[in-house]
């Protein structure tokens, strides 16, 4: 008798091809062996952050957030698993924050410009 295992190569997966900056993306990996590391890069940057792939039942998956800072544009991830690497291409579009000021007569809530930005929350940073 002849017996074999045959292991499919790890596989990459993004639950979207778009997304606002301020949002975030989720990779999902399929395949993955049990002892093998994910490794990511991102094109351009995400400011040095290096996600936490999380086991999901037969998948891995994690949250890939783009910050505000961020500017719009095409990101390339490339992922690597045990030998297989992958690109993955996700397209940034620019937030369109509200500029309301109801002090301006006729001014309406859907009136929106681009680039206004207010400080980004900042959490307790500074506070000791």
């Amino acid at each position: 008798d002849f017996m074999a295992t045959v292991n499919a190569p790890a596989s990459f997966y993004l639950n979207t091809t778009t997304i606002t900056n301020g949002e975030f993306c989720v990779i999902t990996v399929k395949d993955k062996p049990e002892d093998a590391d994910i490794l990511f890069t991102a094109e351009p940057d995400l400011g040095g952050f290096e996600p936490t792939f999380v086991e999901d039942g037969d998948y891995y998956r994690a949250l890939v957030p783009v910050n505000y800072a961020n500017p719009a544009g095409i990101y390339t991830f490339t992922l690597s698993c045990d030998g297989v690497t992958q690109e993955l291409v996700l397209n940034v579009a620019e937030y369109e924050y509200l500029n309301y000021d109801p002090k301006k007569a006729g001014n309406k809530h859907d009136r929106r410009t681009v680039g206004h930005r207010r400080n980004p929350y900042r959490g307790n940073a500074g506070i000791l």
